[in-house]
């Protein structure tokens, strides 16, 4: 039996971005959810790429474990790309960092990665080697909308929250269920 409902709503959440380097879908290389869920561990030395909000955070949760982890940025320093943080939070989380010996790598592109390291470039463009036996890609997220692109034309009043809409926090998600359920 085929169902036709009056009103759909999508929240497929989001995937994370795979930059496209060499080796990237090596055994050594993980998402941050893989670690933090404990489907893969953490072996030191750690390169965790991308010092966003996710980045800094799974940084500092291996560093209080007392592990070497050192985060390379692209962007002149952390915690500047994505939604702003409030100051306060910001500060405390690089504080942490610093707190707990964490090396950070701004101004810093990874070029590819290989089973003993990374191979990164500063903004001269000089390239280094980092070595690493866990590389954890923490470059951001962007929306699952596929599910509601194929429906755009078959329902009628569909709605797309959460992270499907736009990556955001969980506040976010939240506030758009009950955007979508106050209208209907």
């Amino acid at each position: 039996k085929s169902s036709s409902p009056d009103t759909l709503v999508i929240a497929t959440g989001s995937n994370y971005i795979i930059p496209p380097v060499p080796n990237i879908s090596k055994p050594n290389v993980a998402l941050p959810r893989d670690i933090l869920l404990g489907c893969k561990e953490a072996t030191e030395p750690i390169v965790l790429v991308g010092g966003g909000i996710v980045g800094c955070e799974t940084a500092l949760w291996l560093a209080k474990q007392s592990k070497k982890v050192t985060i390379i940025e692209k962007l002149n320093g952390l915690l500047r790309a994505g939604l702003p943080i409030p100051r306060p939070n910001r500060m405390m989380l690089l504080d942490l960092l610093k707190y707990y010996e964490v090396n950070i790598l701004t101004d810093t592109n990874l070029l590819a990665i290989k089973p003993e390291g990374v191979i990164v470039s500063n903004k001269n463009s000089d390239e280094s080697f980092l070595t690493a036996r866990t590389v954890i890609t923490c470059i951001g997220l962007e929306s699952d909308q596929e599910l509601y692109r194929a429906l755009t034309n078959e329902i009628q009043s569909l709605y797309l929250i959460g992270d499907a809409k736009q990556p955001r926090n969980i506040m976010h998600a939240i506030w758009d269920a009950y955007e979508v359920a106050k209208s209907i």
